[in-house]
């Protein structure tokens, strides 16, 4: 009986533990560069007044992740080096139009209610989207810079300044963003987004299959009133 109870407290210590961190606000910044097919980024969340803190720091082949209380920092094991093909696949995707951007845009579009409420829930303060692009199709270059504008809307004035480049293929990247939100919120988003997605799926599959076998009726029916005629 000692034992379950000693179980039951260190479990419910660990409910604890996770409720307070859902629910508490986390503060967070990212930084992400891209020049000369090469990536680095960071990241760091600050838990409980600072107390714990969350970073990861990396490249397009390797990332490390560090967990630090107070004044002891602890690296994590990680083994997220990537393979040489999938660096070259990535680097190819970022460089090339074949990264599908209208197919991108169509789809961020889509579904840009979602992306206006996520943009207000983790509640940027400082934004800083620079850089500059362009794709070997200009028509692309323009789409894209179209967008970028109506994005920009969402965000802190004055947060984004990419260029379009019409003439040469290019793609130059710097971000930094700073701010606070809550995990629960991202989770209530998450799962609202993941739910109406999956409904919509089913419902385009099952209109499918209802117009697939409405026209497989149609010509059965019209095969049996030419056989009649005969």
């Amino acid at each position: 009986m000692i034992f379950l109870k000693i179980i039951g407290i260190i479990l419910l210590f660990i409910v604890i533990f996770f409720m307070v961190i859902i629910l508490n606000n986390i503060k967070y910044k990212i930084e992400l560069t891209y020049r000369q097919r090469k990536i680095n980024y960071g990241v760091r969340m600050d838990l409980f007044l600072n107390i714990i803190s969350i970073m990861a720091e990396g490249t397009n082949e390797n990332v490390e992740i560090f967990v630090k209380i107070l004044f002891f920092k602890k690296k994590l094991k990680t083994d997220f080096k990537q393979h040489r093909q999938d660096k070259i696949r990535i680097e190819g995707d970022m460089e090339d139009t074949s990264f599908h951007i209208v197919n991108t845009i169509e789809m961020i579009s889509k579904y840009r209610e979602y992306l206006g409420k996520f943009i207000s829930i983790i509640k940027p303060k400082y934004v800083k989207i620079e850089g500059i692009y362009g794709f070997e199709d200009p028509y692309i270059t323009g789409i894209l810079s179209g967008f970028i504008g109506a994005i920009s809307l969402l965000l802190p004035a004055h947060s984004i300044k990419l260029n379009p480049d019409f003439f040469n293929k290019i793609f130059n990247l710097e971000v930094k963003v700073e701010g606070k939100t809550r995990i629960i919120l991202l989770i209530g988003i998450t799962l609202k987004f993941l739910i109406c997605n999956a409904y919509e799926n089913i419902m385009t599959k099952l209109k499918a299959k209802f117009k697939k076998k409405s026209k497989m009726g149609k010509i059965k029916f019209k095969s049996s009133d030419e056989m009649k005629f005969d």
